[in-house]
């Protein structure tokens, strides 16, 4: 027997590791168990002897004295004896409730949608006339439709006879879909992140947004970012079509969720718009992902596609659109963001990005737009940070130095602090930087610093304030890793900006997209030099930008279409091909403001 404190009780099953045992407790693993995050730390209480020596990656992450003190690493550590093993799952190591994303800019739109609705009156067969169900319901409706499904077909005779031969067609595009009654057109909208699902139900009549849904991404277990599901996808090619049957079901879930909390029926969404980053894309169409696992990752489709909910497994009544992708690692969210900013509007320059372990940022030249992906990684999120964490009750989320060196800060949920999540460790850097705690070459000063077990690093929280026992620090490795994450996105908007001779003073808008760009302090990411000196009112925080730019198209096929136009014209940048990508990288690694 295994007891996973605070209660959960389940048998071993020798050889397998403690995460995958784990029942009714949601500890974090941002890497989805390959061992290189050390986020999934548990203590062993009692039965240590039960389980597999420390491996490597368990000895990179614990020190001596933690695995003294019992603990291990869930994803590493392997039954292999029977017997009572009681574990402790520290708060630090659980997975809370996060914070979701979903409100964004709201970007008004032509209503005009693809789905329209007649109630028409046919005239019944008789003697006299006598003429096909189909042909009848075709001459009734005042616009053309040229084709109807092979099912609805097989039951038109019984559909129009059960309602007396007055009936409300519903139409895609050209295309039958529906004959009966339809009290109303509903259409539902999902931005597929990789942490977060966000739906939207929408009246496609008024354009009304009905009711908002959200949850984190059930991929999660496997891998908290993209590369670590793709990892799993390249050991085994069957976990392809696991990570697309759990997010399907997770989308009917919420577009159940949706039409309850307006007291209406799946059966009256006519249309479900998808968007998401390419590797969210391939999953739910259930596609070949290989490719995106190797240079140069191109994506099987960059096209829009439009499905039938029915045959996609979807639990609507009509059609399933995805809006068109950029390349292997700019996807349609970045395109819904593009149609939800307007930016390829703007007379003059301007910027839009999305910070996660993939930045991708866009550049508005002259009407003319460019793109490039920057490996970011994990940092902004919690991973290989000692303390980090997404952002979930107990992380700091703010953080402010007063010239005493006293800590302010400010919790997600204002409890006790567990550790600190992107917004926080943003913050802390920059005021570390501003009190001359660490210098501008990224270096911790002596003298104030704490050395916990060797370890150089700044106290953020005493342990007898902490929820965890412990101190919350920010180490010597951690700033490093900020600094890498920090660097990596400069260096994106540093190329573009020079690739077309612009300054950074004559940039007109800066746009930051997602839940992270929601939170952060501008002034704290232009401080450490992440994002180019502006004036604070020239940067403009979007929120789900990728949610709208989806709904949007939902409710316009106008939207559609230039969201295509979009996908086609946009120039993709090649960051590691650009002969001073690693000159550019170098520089921005100091903590230090930049103009271009």
């Amino acid at each position: 027997m295994i007891i996973f404190l605070p209660g959960e009780r389940v048998k071993p099953k020798v050889g397998s590791t403690l995460l995958e045992l784990v029942e009714g407790i949601e500890i974090l693993s941002v890497c989805g168990g390959l061992g290189s995050c050390g986020k999934c730390k548990v203590r062993v209480k009692k039965g240590i002897e039960l389980l597999s020596e420390p491996s490597q990656r368990e000895r990179a992450h614990l020190t001596p004295q933690d695995l003294r003190a019992g603990y291990r690493l869930a994803c590493q550590a392997k039954v292999v004896k029977d017997g009572e093993i009681e574990l402790e799952v520290p708060i630090s190591s659980r997975r809370e409730e996060q914070v979701l994303q979903v409100e964004g800019i709201e970007t008004p739109v032509s209503l005009s949608p693809s789905i329209s609705r007649y109630r028409v009156r046919l005239e019944p067969p008789t003697l006299d006339r006598v003429r096909s169900d189909h042909d009848a319901l075709i001459e009734a409706l005042p616009v053309e439709a040229k084709r109807i499904s092979l099912d609805l077909l097989r039951s038109l005779p019984s559909r129009l006879r059960e309602h007396g031969w007055e009936v409300d067609v519903v139409i895609y595009d050209d295309e039958i879909i529906s004959v009966g009654k339809a009290e109303r057109l509903l259409g539902f909208a999902v931005d597929l992140g990789t942490t977060k699902l966000a739906g939207y139900l929408l009246d496609l009549e008024t354009g009304e947004t009905l009711a908002k849904v959200s949850r984190l991404n059930p991929q999660i277990k496997y891998g908290e970012d993209v590369i670590s599901r793709i990892t799993h996808v390249v050991k085994d090619r069957a976990m392809a079509s696991v990570l697309h049957a759990i997010l399907l079901k997770a989308v009917n879930e919420m577009i159940e969720e949706a039409v309850s909390k307006a007291g209406l029926s799946h059966n009256e969404v006519f249309e479900v718009v998808a968007v998401g980053n390419t590797f969210m894309h391939h999953t739910f169409l259930n596609l070949d992902l290989s490719a995106l696992a190797m240079s140069p990752y191109p994506p099987v489709v960059r096209a829009g596609l439009t499905y039938s909910a029915r045959e996609f497994g979807i639990r609507a009544a009509g059609k399933v659109y995805t809006l068109p992708n950029i390349a292997g690692y700019v996807g349609a969210d970045c395109v819904a963001a593009i149609l939800a900013t307007r930016i390829c509007e703007m007379e003059g320059p301007a910027l839009l990005m999305d910070i996660g372990t993939n930045t991708e940022i866009v550049l508005n030249d002259g009407g003319k737009l460019y793109v490039v992906s920057t490996a970011s990684g994990p940092a902004f999120e919690g991973a290989h940070i000692k303390h980090g964490m997404r952002a979930m009750k107990g992380a700091i989320e703010g953080v402010a130095i007063d010239e005493g060196r006293n800590v302010l800060y400010r919790t997600i949920g204002n409890g006790r602090p567990i550790g600190i999540c992107g917004s926080g460790i943003l913050d802390a850097l920059a005021w570390m930087v501003r009190r001359g705690i660490v210098d501008r070459s990224g270096r911790l000063k002596d003298g104030h610093v704490k050395e916990p077990e060797g370890i150089k690093a700044f106290t953020l929280v005493e342990a007898e304030r902490t929820a965890i026992g412990e101190d919350i620090i920010i180490t010597q490795e951690d700033i490093r890793e900020v600094q890498k994450a920090k660097a990596a996105i400069a260096t994106g908007i540093k190329t573009l900006l020079r690739m077309r001779g612009i300054r950074s003073d004559e940039l007109k808008a800066l746009f930051i997209a997602g839940a992270f760009g929601t939170y952060i302090d501008p002034s704290s990411a232009i401080e450490i030099g992440m994002l180019p000196e502006l004036p604070l009112a020239r940067i403009i925080q979007v929120g789900n930008a990728a949610g709208t730019g989806a709904r949007m198209c939902l409710l316009s096929k106008e939207m559609k279409a230039k969201a295509e136009r979009i996908s086609r014209e946009v120039k993709y940048v090649e960051l590691a091909r650009r002969p001073d990508f690693q000159k550019t990288f170098m520089e921005s690694i100091r903590l230090a403001p930049f103009k271009v």
